[in-house]
């Protein structure tokens, strides 16, 4: 068997045998030779020039970078379709530099054999081949060799990139911060390193005492390492930045097509540490809390994750600890969205002492992981990209004036509650009226009708108000105009209507009321959608618009810092009908807003009738709701004329409002009263 030799860590050396290693598998024997080493018969990937593996054909060999015309044969922007060997990874992008549209393909159970997306076809002017190993999913950061040696892991990393791989250990690299990005001699070094397939990305860039980069320079800058080809995780932010920092992140790599393969995360159960201060928390309640912080994570971004720093929290006990390693591994290795984790021992709980594994330290060493993957990844099996059809343009929102973050999933149907946002709709053809629907789907791709009741909105009143019907059955802009302030609830359908200005765009509100759909359930992450025809009086659907944040769905509940949980609240003011009311966690109203919707009487009868029933045809009043999870409570209110202009703004410095809490509130469907002037 084939040997090549690489300097050990301190000071060993380690011989790599060119094969694959995984619990319990014989050695797989994968070509994993260097590139001036291969023949024909063992290069991993062949391209082929047009569909379905026809036309001319080209072997690429593996850990080389291909650019431009340094692909074989003339292959440059000239192929379509692939054959890729088990046990390999293929990178490609559009742009010589690994940018502008890519994906890494994975072989893992089978040799892949696929054509291209349109995105790529006849477009790739750069090719990376790596060799994979079978890696398992128990992972640990730490620089401590003797320490990763004795807890049987399958990978490591050490927030830098000055280690490496073993034959039956997986090193993975990080670009810590700026430095490791900007300088392109350390992204030569990353491309160098042996036996490496993925590259973790900045650590907590929003955290001003770790890298602190902004959001819009992170994507710049992480697009600098795209040129490795590697899989590239995301930055990993403070669990509270996750759908914050790290959503605005997501939404510019998308806007900006940077490529981001999976989502690297941390959490360690701060929101309870800082309202608690309980050093022996329930270890359920921690495992509870920490399995539905990943679900909801994973909902938002649809990509495999790596918890890549997690713990019980620092401050408790190290039985804690331990009992929620117990239950929380288990979780994690059978979860297929979950595809690497690290545990994190802090110094208070330290998984070594005088060179023997502690309490904690065993458990993590004897638990069996599972494999990290287990299939092909392969574009548009949902495993980080989906075609769309070409009958029907989807059309991502740039403009998100206001999009509250979070939603009534609609399971009660007297409960279910209507959800208001601001959006600039762009590319129509101009001074034109579309009829449209709203809807949200948690399908970023969907073109078809998305569920949920159509409440109409309009920027100019009429008799019925700006605010016109609802239609609680079906809706269609094939069917008829909503007007009048009906609720409809015929077998016909309806639709709504706008008017662009001169230039092609509209700017107004719209509104859905979400409802007890698949799509909608609690846990769930969304869309807002805007359907519309063509403009000139067509009766089928011609473009979707979708925003690309997305609304967190939410059930009541009544347990405190419930994270799918949420809580009625009952709004009071003096502002009149007809108004749009927005609530803000921050002062400064910098972050989304929490909720939006508007104040009655919209006149219009209301089919949920629970605790609504309350609120409905009272003038300037309004229902709401906030997550239960709410650490900073409700700190702004401000109400908006339909035209955008605001109307007052009230503020709390600490989330109460006279006698009402908004902090971790508990009252699921009774709802909390605030009034403002």
């Amino acid at each position: 068997m084939k040997q090549y030799r690489l300097h050990g860590r301190t000071g060993r050396t380690i011989c790599l045998f060119l094969c694959l290693f995984g619990a319990g598998s014989s050695c797989q024997r994968y070509p994993m030779q260097r590139a001036d080493m291969q023949s024909t018969e063992t290069l991993p990937l062949t391209v082929f020039q047009y569909n379905d593996y026809t036309g001319d054909e080209a072997g690429i060999p593996s850990r080389t970078v291909f650019r431009g015309d340094t692909i074989p044969d003339g292959m440059n922007d000239n192929f379509s379709s692939f054959h890729l060997l088990q046990g390999f990874m293929a990178t490609f992008a559009e742009h010589e530099d690994g940018t502008g549209f890519g994906f890494s393909y994975v072989a893992r159970s089978s040799d892949v054999t696929v054509n291209l997306p349109a995105q790529l076809a006849q477009k790739v002017s750069f090719i990376r081949v790596l060799p994979v190993q079978n890696v398992l999913k128990k992972g640990v950061g730490n620089t401590n060799n003797t320490l990763i040696d004795s807890l049987n892991v399958s990978w490591f990393y050490d927030w830098g990139p000055l280690d490496h791989s073993t034959p039956t250990r997986e090193y993975v690299p990080m670009a810590w911060g700026r430095g490791a990005a900007n300088n392109p001699s350390r992204v030569d070094a990353y491309i160098e390193k042996d036996t490496v397939t993925h590259l973790l990305s900045f650590n907590e860039p929003d955290n001003a005492s770790q890298s602190n980069i902004p959001y819009t320079e992170a994507v710049s800058l992480h697009k600098l390492l795209l040129r490795t080809g590697y899989r590239m995780g995301s930055p990993a932010p403070e669990e509270g930045n996750a759908d914050k920092w790290l959503l605005n992140f997501m939404n510019k790599a998308d806007q900006d097509t940077v490529k981001v393969d999976f989502m690297a995360l941390h959490w360690y159960d701060w929101g309870n540490w800082s309202s608690t201060h309980n050093a022996s928390p329930n270890p359920a309640n921690v495992f509870n809390r920490f399995k539905n912080y990943l679900t909801r994570i994973y909902n938002l971004y649809k990509k495999p994750i790596w918890i890549t720093e997690f713990n019980a929290n620092r401050n408790t006990t190290p039985e804690t600890h331990a009992r929620f390693m117990e239950l929380a591994l288990p979780w994690l290795d059978a979860q297929p969205f979950i595809e690497r984790y690290a545990y994190f021992f802090p110094p208070t709980v330290p998984a070594m002492e005088n060179d023997t594994l502690t309490e904690v330290g065993r458990i993590y060493r004897d638990h069996v992981s599972t494999p990290s993957i287990t299939g092909n990844i392969i574009y548009g099996d949902g495993s980080g990209g989906e075609e769309i059809p070409e009958n029907m343009s989807i059309i991502p929102l740039t403009n998100e004036l206001i999009l509250p973050q979070y939603a009534y999933a609609g399971q009660q149907a007297a409960a279910r509650l209507h959800y208001v946002c601001r959006l600039r709709l762009t590319g129509l053809a101009p001074n034109a009226t579309y009829r449209y629907f709203t809807g949200l789907s948690d399908q970023a791709s969907r073109t078809t009708q998305t569920p949920g009741w159509l409440l109409a909105i309009q920027n100019s009143t009429s008799p019925a108000g700006y605010i016109v019907g609802m239609s609680s059955s079906n809706k269609s802009v094939g069917g008829s105009r909503l007007d009048n302030n009906e609720n409809y609830t015929g077998t016909g359908s309806k639709f709504s209507t706008f008017t662009t200005n001169a230039s092609g765009n509209y700017t107004g509100w719209f509104a859905v009321v979400p409802t007890n759909q698949e799509q909608h359930q609690a846990g769930k992450n969304v869309y807002f959608f805007v359907q519309v025809n063509n403009g000139s009086g067509g009766t089928s659907l011609n473009h979707t618009f979708r925003t690309q944040s997305t609304i967190s769905m939410l059930d009541y509940s009544t347990i405190t810092e419930d994270i799918g949980g949420a809580s009625a609240v009952k709004g009071i003011s003096t502002v009149g009908d007809e108004k749009i009311v927005v609530l803000y966690s921050d002062t400064a109203m910098n972050d989304r807003p929490l909720y939006a919707s508007f104040t009655e009487d919209d006149g219009i009868p209301q089919p949920y009738t629970n605790w609504y029933g309350t609120v409905n045809a009272s003038e300037g009043q309004w229902g709401a709701l906030i997550p239960n999870y709410l650490t900073s409570g409700v700190r702004a209110i401000r109400y908006v004329s339909i035209n955008g202009s605001q109307l007052a703004l009230f503020t709390s410095s600490n989330g109460e409002w006279g006698t009402t809490e908004t902090v971790h509130p508990d009252n699921g469907s009774t709802p909390i009263t605030i009034e403002t002037p």
